[in-house]
């Protein structure tokens, strides 16, 4: 499910559910500028939180790799693990998780695999289906008392989950 056709974005559309959709080809500029849009919602969690309290900055992401079909250059790749590492403390504290849509059975079990090799800080889970991915964070935040907005409602609907 791209937001919009063929474009790499993150939305806080559906807070708590930050979505994020990736497409096939992104460049180093393009994963640059989805980085800092997603950076810059993290960081809005901080202001929830303050605004409200630290549940109201609780979070989850959907990540759809749906569309893409080759991996970054070596670039990007270092790119996004440095960022994955400046967010850590952010993530920490407010993420619950992320789901990733990749509808590819067989580089689903292997991105499974090295996850049990590899150990996520938070739980992440590799999904068939956007709505399956959907359905996992309606979980996720049912279970850490997370209350679901009417924009997480409206994506819930969108797809035909249905939940807390």
């Amino acid at each position: 499910m791209s937001l919009v056709a063929n474009a790499p974005q993150v939305t806080d559309a559906y807070w708590p559910i930050i979505v994020m959709t990736l497409t096939d080809g992104m460049g180093y500029d393009a994963y640059n500028a989805l980085f800092k849009d997603y950076e810059r919602i993290m960081q809005s969690a901080v202001s929830r939180a303050a605004a409200s309290s630290e549940r109201a900055g609780m979070n989850i992401t959907l990540s759809d790799l749906s569309d893409v079909r080759s991996r970054p250059d070596a670039r990007t790749r270092a790119l996004a693990a440095q960022k994955s590492q400046e967010w850590q403390p952010l993530m920490r504290r407010f993420s619950l998780g992320d789901v990733r849509v990749v509808t590819s059975s067989l580089v689903r079990g292997a991105m499974t695999a090295v996850s049990w090799i590899y150990q996520h800080p938070l739980p992440l889970k590799y999904a068939a289906s956007f709505p399956d991915g959907v359905d996992w964070c309606v979980q996720q935040l049912d279970l850490a008392g997370v209350p679901l907005s009417e924009g997480a409602r409206q994506l819930m609907r969108m797809h035909g989950v249905r939940g807390a």
